[in-house]
């Protein structure tokens, strides 16, 4: 635990997500977050320091804009598999921004 940098605590998720890029749109699946940040996999690689919204899909229409920081090419046996690491700019859910630490984490608190 020494070398962990980390800030925040990481949570393991399950959540289908819509990605949207300047590029286009593609779906994967939220596998990981925290306060900052989140982790996708997807089938569509997406190249770090691009500008993405992603758009959780569950009951309120939650909104996250964020930056790809990192990607993993995690193919195997020719399927396409992509891990990225984003960090969230902003989080708005049913069109109200989360402002706040403390309304980001009452948010993460109910995900979890």
């Amino acid at each position: 635990m020494g070398s962990e940098r980390r800030e925040h605590e990481r949570y393991a998720v399950n959540f289908n997500v819509e990605i949207t890029t300047a590029g286009g749109q593609t779906t994967g699946m939220m596998v990981g977050t925290s306060l900052e940040g989140l982790r996708i996999q997807t089938t569509t690689g997406i190249q770090p320091a691009t500008d993405v919204v992603v758009t959780l899909l569950t009951d309120e229409k939650a909104i996250l804009l964020a930056g790809v920081v990192w990607v993993l090419d995690k193919s195997d046996k020719g399927l396409p598999s992509y891990l990225a690491g984003l960090k969230i700019n902003s989080v708005s859910v049913d069109g109200k921004e989360l402002k706040g630490a403390a309304e980001r984490t009452a948010f993460l608190q109910d995900l979890l």
